[in-house]
């Protein structure tokens, strides 16, 4: 089974379906993102996975696969983040972290992913997350740099070690583009306005 790259055209297998350890090394804030099918603005943030078990060889080097997942920025009780994070950490938050939750605190932090995969409306297969388990027992150290990225934090400063689709997102936000245009770019909504009954963080990008 093989699925398209935006690298010259090479092909590679998915990601084998099922249970795999994994380590995340990147948690890229990529600002306001609209949704065509709910017809929303949501602030959006991504998690990338390292998974040592499933490997490819890219310019002459064995580097591991690396899978990563969309979510709105929010802790709402129906939101993607908070379920998975719930079940990362196999256990809820305190009324404390819900008001003020750092992130940073899961980066470099193992787990297991559970993959499956699914098929676009175009027929195209792909690997997704459809899970995050807790890892009891085991830490692994990423072979990429580890990257925390907000765009009011870091600005124009995106780490050079972010794949390019990765970096794009970031470039598209209105957030970004208020950095860079300041007199004349308005954010498109803002977090804080996000319906908890919406979440619409399993569209495929």
């Amino acid at each position: 089974m093989l699925t398209a790259n935006s690298k010259g055209g090479k092909q590679f297998p998915l990601i084998e379906a099922g249970l795999h350890e994994a380590v995340c090394y990147a948690i890229v804030d990529i600002g306001t993102v609209h949704s065509d099918a709910f017809n929303t603005d949501q602030r959006k943030v991504v998690f990338v996975w390292e998974i040592p078990d499933s490997r490819i060889e890219i310019d002459g080097k064995d580097l591991p696969r690396a899978l990563s997942k969309h979510y709105t920025m929010s802790l709402g009780t129906k939101a993607n983040l908070r379920k998975d994070l719930v079940s990362w950490r196999t256990r809820d938050f305190t009324p404390e972290e819900e008001e003020n939750f750092e992130l940073k605190s899961v980066l470099g932090a193992a787990c297991l992913l559970n993959i499956i995969h699914k098929t676009k409306t175009d027929g195209t297969k792909y690997a997704t997350i459809n899970t995050v388990l807790n890892l009891k027992g085991k830490k692994f150290k990423p072979d990429n740099p580890m990257v925390l990225y907000g765009i009011e934090e870091n600005g124009l400063d995106i780490p050079s070690t972010l794949p390019p689709w990765l970096v794009e997102e970031i470039k598209k936000a209105p957030e970004y583009e208020l950095i860079l245009h300041p007199e004349s770019v308005v954010p498109q909504g803002e977090t804080d306005d996000i319906d908890p009954a919406v979440d619409d963080s399993d569209i495929p990008f």
